[in-house]
Formats: C-alpha cells, sequence, structure tokens
C-alpha cells in the first residue's frame, strides 16, 4: 500500500525536537569537537614526533569512534525512537495523519539519527583535517567513510522493519554485535557478507586507516549493493507501517529478496578467489576447497531465507482464512507455489549464476566434453532440487501446523532445525568417530543425507554415500507433516465455524 513520496519535515522536525533541539545539538557538537582537539593535539606534543607520524594512529583512533557511533549509536537511536512511539502509542497517531508511508519511514531513518550523523560529519571532516595535515590522501579518507555510512544505513534501513510491529520493536543493535563478533567467518561466505554489511564495513575501514588500497571498482560494487539493499529495506518497512499485522516479506517481495540475495551471493563466490588472491594483503581470505564451503553455505542459507518467505506466505494464508483483510495480489499467493518456486529459484540461480564454480567442484577432468558433462551433472542437479523441494515443502507444512494451532511457531520451528536438520550429521559424525576409534575406519552413512544440510552436503561434498534412504526419510517426514497440517486446517476451520455468529 505504498504512496507517493513526499518530505518528511513533520516527522524530521518532531524528532529533532525529541532529541533536544539547537541546544543540545550545538552541546554535542562543541563538546564533541573539543574533545578531539585537546586529545589530538595532547597526543601529538606528548609523543614529540612530527604530526606525520603520528597521524595514522589518529585516524586508527578516529575510524574506531566512527564505526562505533555510527552503526551502533545509529541502530539504538532508531530503536529508541521506535520504542519511543510505540510505548506512547504515537504510532498510532502517525497512521492517522496524511503523511505517505515512506515519509514516515525517512522521517525514522534520518530524523531520529540526527545526531549521529552530525557525529559522523565532525569525525569525517577531523580526519580530512589530519591526512592533510599527515600528508594522506584526503579522498580515500572520506571515500572510506562514506562507503562506511552506506554499510550503515543499509543496517538501520533493517532497523525500521523490525520496529513496525504490533507488538514492542526488537532491537538491531545486539545483532549488529553478534555481526561484529563474527565479522572475520561471516567473509568467507559473500551472500552472508552483503546481508550483514560486513564486506561494506571492512572495505570502510580498510580505506580510512589506509591498510589496504582498494580497488575502484570494488568500493563502488559495494555501494551499490548497499544502496539497493537499503531501497529494498525502506520500501518493505513502508508497507509494514500501514499494515503491522501482516509479514512484510509475502510472496512476492519475499521472492525478490531471495532472487536478489541469491545472485549477489553467487556472483560473490564466483568473484571471491580472483579479488582475494590479486593482493597480498587479502590472500589470508582465501583457502583451498574454499568455493565448496561457500557454495554448501550458501545452498544451505538460501533454504533458510526461503523459509522465512515461506512463512510470510503461510502468515497471509491463515490470516486470509480468519477473515483478515489482506493487502493484494502478493498477499493470496498459493503456499505450494511459493514453495516450490523458491526451490526452483535456488537451483535455477545457483546453476546459471555459479556456472564457472560448481562443475569444478564435481569434475576431476576440466576437459570433460559436453555430453559427459550433462551425464555426470544431471544427476547432482536432480538430487539438489529434490532436498531443495522436500525442505521448503516440510517447512510449509510445519509452519501452517505452527501458524494454526500456536500462537507462535517460532519455538516449533527451533525444535524442528535443531532436531531434524542439526541431529542427523551430527550422530552420524558421532558415530564414525567412534566406530574410527574402537575399529580403525569409518564413513559418513546414508543418516546424514536425513536432512536437507546433510544431503546437500553429500551432494557437493561428495561423499560417497547412499542417498535414496536419506531421500525417504525425508519423504517420510514430509508426509507426516502434511498430514497433522491437514488435520490442523481442519481443526482451525471448524474453530473459526463456530465463533462465526
Amino acid at each position: 500500500m505504498s504512496q507517493r513520496l513526499r518530505l518528511p519535515l513533520p516527522i524530521w522536525h518532531l524528532q529533532y525536537q525529541l532529541l533536544g533541539g539547537h541546544r543540545r545539538m550545538l552541546i554535542v557538537i562543541i563538546a564533541t569537537i573539543s574533545i578531539l582537539v585537546v586529545a589530538i593535539v595532547g597526543s601529538h606534543r606528548l609523543s614529540q614526533q612530527p604530526f606525520a607520524n603520528i597521524s595514522r594512529w589518529v585516524l586508527i583512533f578516529l575510524t574506531g569512534i566512527q564505526c562505533f557511533v555510527t552503526v551502533l549509536a545509529g541502530c539504538n537511536a532508531i530503536y529508541r525512537a521506535m520504542l519511543r512511539d510505540y510505548q506512547s502509542k504515537m504510532m498510532e497517531s502517525h497512521r492517522l495523519t496524511p503523511m505517505s508511508n515512506l515519509a514516515i519511514v525517512l522521517g525514522y531513518l534520518f530524523g531520529s539519527t540526527l545526531q549521529t550523523l552530525a557525529l559522523f560529519t565532525v569525525f569525517t571532516v577531523t580526519g580530512a583535517i589530519v591526512s592533510r595535515a599527515g600528508g594522506r590522501s584526503v579522498e580515500v579518507w572520506v571515500y572510506g567513510n562514506l562507503l562506511l555510512l552506506g554499510g550503515t544505513i543499509m543496517l538501520w534501513s533493517a532497523s525500521l522493519v523490525l520496529g513496525m510491529r504490533h507488538e514492542k520493536p526488537l532491537n538491531l543493535t545486539v545483532i549488529v554485535v553478534g555481526f561484529a563478533a563474527l565479522s572475520f567467518p561471516l567473509a568467507f561466505v559473500p551472500i552472508l557478507g552483503f546481508l550483514t554489511g560486513v564486506y561494506a564495513g571492512y572495505l570502510g575501514i580498510w580505506m580510512m586507516v589506509g591498510t589496504l588500497s582498494v580497488p575502484p571498482a570494488a568500493a563502488v560494487v559495494i555501494a551499490t549493493v548497499s544502496a539497493v539493499y537499503s531501497i529494498f529495506w525502506i520500501s518493505t518497512a513502508a508497507v509494514k507501517y500501514r499494515r503491522p499485522d501482516l509479514p512484510a516479506l509475502n510472496g512476492a517481495r519475499g521472492l525478490t529478496l531471495l532472487a536478489l540475495s541469491l545472485l549477489i551471493g553467487v556472483v560473490g563466490i564466483v568473484a571471491f578467489e580472483p579479488i582475494t588472491t590479486s593482493a597480498a594483503v587479502l590472500k589470508r581470505f582465501y583457502k583451498p576447497n574454499m568455493d565448496r564451503i561457500q557454495w554448501i553455505v550458501t545452498l544451505i542459507g538460501a533454504l533458510l531465507l526461503a523459509a522465512v518467505v515461506t512463512a510470510g506466505t503461510v502468515r497471509c494464508h491463515v490470516l486470509g482464512s480468519r477473515g483478515t483483510s489482506l493487502r493484494g495480489r502478493s498477499d493470496r499467493m498459493s503456499t505450494l507455489t511459493i514453495a516450490i518456486l523458491s526451490a526452483v529459484l535456488i537451483c535455477t540461480i545457483m546453476a546459471s549464476a555459479g556456472a564457472s564454480v560448481w562443475p569444478r567442484l564435481l569434475a576431476e577432468d576440466q576437459t570433460v566434453m559436453l555430453r559427459d558433462g550433462i551425464m555426470k551433472y544431471a544427476p547432482v542437479w536432480g538430487w539438489t532440487t529434490a532436498a531443495c523441494l522436500l525442505a521448503m515443502l516440510s517447512f510449509r507444512s510445519l509452519l501452517e501446523i505452527g501458524y494454526r494451532l500456536l500462537s507462535s511457531p517460532k519455538v516449533l520451528v527451533t525444535v524442528y532445525l535443531i532436531v531434524l536438520w542439526g541431529l542427523p550429521p551430527i550422530i552420524d559424525s558421532a558415530r564414525m568417530e567412534y566406530i574410527h576409534e574402537m575399529h580403525g575406519g569409518a564413513e559418513y552413512s546414508w543418516l546424514t543425507a536425513c536432512c536437507p544440510p546433510g544431503m546437500l552436503g553429500a551432494i557437493w561434498g561428495p561423499l560417497d554415500i547412499k542417498l535414496w534412504p536419506g531421500l525417504l526419510a525425508q519423504l517420510g517426514l514430509l508426509l507426516i507433516l502434511s498430514l497433522v497440517a491437514r488435520r490442523a486446517r481442519r481443526k482451525d476451520r471448524a474453530r473459526m465455524l463456530h465463533l462465526d455468529p
């Protein structure tokens, strides 16, 4: 239910006044500038060295503060603004005003973060002055800050989506701290590096402190991806704003996010090796067989993202069956269609966009003829498609059970992922380790293939195990879930007929 864009001046002014207005803004800026000047001048005099020698350490210090203030303080500012309006019911008041969806969203995005943006400007200008005085490139410092800001705005936009709900807004700051702690392993998987803003943060920091000479093309690509994701999250928050009772990632919007993330992630896998091996500083990011790990993790991650899309579609379908007014055709898409399309989309994009990567994960002879390649690759993609389809169809039934019989399917889905996705490979690994210690030789068994992640790992590992027992086990699970989901639909329908006066 989008509307035309209008300037969000009223909500900007409101957020500015809630932040303390001109007086507090001037106090914060003057105090920050004073502290920076005293710290920089004092460090210069205490070091008794030419300023060019200490300028790099000053820039490292400014970079750390910039990251902390821009990322953490910005996300927390948006959360606090939305929490305040949620507790005071001001959000409901905004919905009654003639301001458009995008005006409200942009008002929260750039209104609640005005002090953060002011501090960002102060640190950027201070770093530019330090760079000039230390004989360093001012342009690189500024571009690095802008790249960091672009990735941060993407996280701010995601904070808006988490805040547009009937319940208490979710705070993205805690999740961002987790991203920072896991930034190194996340950087190895392009789809995760782009989605979490890790790549934008790394490149921005490298440019700001002068650790690495970042090619302009890489900075442009990262900035473009961040802008695309920011636009997507802003538009999603605008849709969620008017109807917080409905999931934002419904059929069409969820498939768009899935396709966009898959395309960016697979292209990132293709470019990962040549980029990391071209610079000495980045070579530590590349390890042998890294592309295989990236490929499998991307497949499993795509299944989890597709499960979120399926969850949104199932919830819309359940709410619609209970009489809730939906937004349009996208909310009414068939859950079966979305589940099948998600699996097909995953396999199609990965097979086409990653055509230069996945053949070498399987073929020992890179000069194999096309006819032999088709004979070898067709079963691989057949098993992969089967694993993805079974995963999505099982998730569809599981989510329908959760939404129809429970108040929320979160606990049910968590238990399902731990027990039926995580335990089979773990149990098989423990069995193999036990046999290896007792008898000396052991290999993985069909038990690993009893869940979609294990089957995908066995296919692309590749592991020399039988896949059909695992396929039968997943088919049996799907049949059980489908029967329970069918009973849940009947029970829910009977309950609604009983409540209907």
